[in-house]
């Protein structure tokens, strides 16, 4: 569990990196696509982040309220993530249809 953990944050790291670069250079240079893929980057940091603190939850040891441990977290961050991108996803979906139709 504490190398899931330890992997998380490498990602987390790593992401946020070519994220911040990505996004400066697209900038810079008027690049939508390479500005896309640092939003792209941005949307993985979100969800390594998720990961990492339903693994951090997870790892809690058993309490009063939870005799049986709070494993169930890792589930609820995994499903988090699933929402996440369905999200994301239904997002692209609607600019893409407006930009089709206002291409016209």
């Amino acid at each position: 569990m504490k190398d899931g953990r330890r992997l998380a944050l490498i990602s987390i790291v790593v992401s946020l990196t070519l994220a911040i670069g990505n996004v400066t250079a697209g900038w810079l240079s008027g690049s939508a696509s390479v500005t896309a893929a640092g939003f792209e980057f941005a949307g993985d940091v979100l969800a390594s982040l998720i990961v990492f603190l339903g693994m951090r939850m997870a790892s809690r040891p058993p309490d009063e309220d939870h005799p049986y441990g709070h494993g169930r977290f890792e589930i609820l961050a995994g499903l988090l993530v699933g929402m996440v991108l369905l999200l994301a996803g239904g997002i692209i979906c609607v600019h893409g249809v407006q930009s089709i139709r206002e291409s016209r």
